[in-house]
């Protein structure tokens, strides 16, 4: 028979204890990966090239909700071109500087341009807003 000393208990209890703690905060962490990982990661969504001559004038209202990224603007079409977009809600994190995507397109007077480098998540949902804009306004003139 095998005889313990009380000092060999008290270590074998604390090994013990010691396992099932690391056990059990892996699994917790292990569920929390699973139930926010996927989810609130954001995608980068295919922008359409929208014919802005096409678009009737007016300000139009375009939204995104991106995961982590939520984009509200508005967009003013004016003869046929983007006169000014104004960025009214970006819960962005450290996109930031993506806002400065808009000058390339009302320059362009296109949805086709460069990301901003760093802020590729924001950039791509401030495009994504710009054409829900335009696509609705061009849904709104057609119910008229």
């Amino acid at each position: 028979m095998d005889y313990y000393t009380g000092k060999e208990i008290r270590v074998k209890r604390k090994l013990k204890f010691i396992i099932f703690s690391i056990a059990l905060i892996v699994c917790i962490c292990g569920i929390l990966i699973f139930k926010l990982g996927k989810s609130s990661l954001p995608i980068i969504y295919p922008i359409e090239d929208i014919e802005i001559k096409s678009v009737e004038d007016g300000e139009y209202i375009g939204y995104v909700n991106n995961s982590l990224i939520k984009v509200k603007l508005a967009v003013s079409v004016l003869n046929g071109e983007i006169r000014e977009i104004e960025i009214l809600q970006h819960d962005n994190g450290l996109g930031k500087k993506a806002e400065s995507i808009i000058a390339d397109i009302i320059k362009n007077q296109s949805l086709k341009v460069d990301a901003v480098s760093s802020a590729t998540y924001s950039s791509n949902s401030i495009l994504k807003a710009i054409e829900n804009a335009l696509i609705n306004s061009s849904r709104e003139v057609e119910k008229k």
